[in-house]
């Protein structure tokens, strides 16, 4: 790594205190600015200046990173203040229609896992609900003013995600996602959605009485939103979020049950993966009898080396590339790249009245010509990228390609 993106992860993780201070000391005012751009572009450059005020002895920081940083900080906390208002309406409204709700990810880890909830920012109030009570929610957010683009069936909506379509107000802090499980329908894990439920806990956010997961289920809720979500594409925040959920429910933390739990989803590759990476990036304390119990017999440590060359690189304006054109680029076999083609490009009828739910009742030839036509917008450069051997775009491929398959295989 760049010696900025290695003090980064030093500033933000629990490793070497006495080097990181000597660091620390030697860092010119450009090397400031750089560290907290650095920072800036994971999002985390409030929680940085607060790691670096909370060190014994306090660097110096130049007068103009100090003013920077508070005005972020401030601005943070008036946007969480907005966020938590909503939530809290949402919350209520909700409870008083007779549907109870857990809160997932920010609204949860911003006030109940961070020192300050103006630490963690969030872009979006995510809330999960129980499938059956998914259309009297969304009724009941919708006397509130919000608006939904959602015109079709809602068994649709949830063949197609795992949230119903975003619920937006032109006054509020945020959109709402009325989530009915963790991932999408998809996705290969088998997620306990009634568990969840039955090992819910009471809490209480932005003053409203709401339930959060427990805390084994929202580690491993965590760590595949970032590993297979977000395909370790979301920077440091992510990994952030599973070190300070670790440092917050350490006393509470049943490891014995995580390890059952993510080999039970089918997701134990993830977490471990996840583990091994908030270890070595962030110096966050994991169990060796925990990663023993996730560890997969075909492990190969080059794996976490390239996670971390995913989370920490910068990729700048590279077209996006999704995983299905890594899988497609990076398999070797003819007969598997034409198998992965024809599934991709010629899904069945189902699939497609899933990928265009308010235009299902059209034609199938119909909704293949969209489907072509936005297969070649949204991945056509990507793909150019590739073909013209574009070195960033191989690299990334590859690490995708071999990232997901492992990630996913049984």
């Amino acid at each position: 790594m760049q010696p900025t993106p290695e003090l980064l992860l030093m500033c933000l993780g629990r490793k070497d205190p006495g080097r990181l201070a000597e660091r620390l000391s030697r860092l010119s005012e450009a090397g400031w600015e750089d560290l907290f751009q650095q920072a800036g572009r994971h999002g985390l450059d409030p929680l940085l200046y607060r790691r670096l005020k909370t060190l014994v002895p306090a660097p110096a920081m130049p007068a103009s990173i100090v003013e920077r940083a508070q005005l972020a900080h401030l601005r943070q906390a008036a946007s969480a203040m907005r966020l938590y208002q909503q939530f809290a309406e949402v919350v209520t409204a909700l409870g008083r229609a007779g549907f109870p709700s857990i809160a997932l990810k920010g609204a949860h880890l911003a006030q109940l896992a961070y020192p300050n909830p103006a630490l963690r920012p969030m872009s979006d109030l995510d809330l999960l609900v129980r499938a059956a009570d998914l259309a009297g929610a969304e009724a009941a957010l919708l006397q509130l003013g919000y608006r939904s683009e959602r015109d079709y069936d809602i068994g649709l909506a949830c063949a197609k995600s795992q949230h119903l379509p975003p619920l937006t107000r032109p006054d509020a802090a945020s959109l709402v996602e009325l989530h009915w499980t963790l991932l999408a329908p998809r996705a290969p894990f088998a997620v306990d959605v009634d568990g969840l439920w039955q090992r819910a806990r009471p809490a209480r956010i932005a003053g409203v009485e709401v339930l959060t997961l427990s805390p084994e289920d929202l580690l491993l809720h965590l760590a595949l939103h970032a590993t297979f979500q977000d395909r370790l594409l979301g920077g440091l925040r992510p990994l952030v979020d599973v070190a300070v959920t670790l440092e917050r429910y350490r006393d509470e933390l049943d490891w014995g049950q995580f390890v059952a739990r993510a080999r039970e989803w089918g997701a134990a590759r993830c977490a471990y993966l996840t583990v091994c990476l908030v270890g070595d990036l962030l110096g966050a304390p994991v169990p060796d009898e925990a990663l023993s119990g996730l560890r997969p017999d075909d492990f190969n440590p080059q794996l976490v080396a390239w996670a971390g060359e995913q989370v920490m690189t910068d990729l700048g304006d590279l077209p996006p590339l999704s995983a299905n054109l890594a899988r497609f680029w990076g398999c070797g076999r003819l007969r598997d790249k034409l198998a992965l083609f024809l599934s991709i490009v010629f899904p069945s009828g189902r699939r497609l009245a899933v990928l265009y739910p308010k235009l299902h009742d059209s034609p199938r030839a119909y909704l293949q010509l969209l489907r072509l036509r936005d297969l070649l917008w949204r991945h056509g450069p990507a793909a150019r990228g590739l073909v013209r051997r574009d070195q960033d775009m191989l690299a990334w491929a590859e690490r995708e390609s071999v990232l997901f398959e492992w990630m996913t295989s049984a």
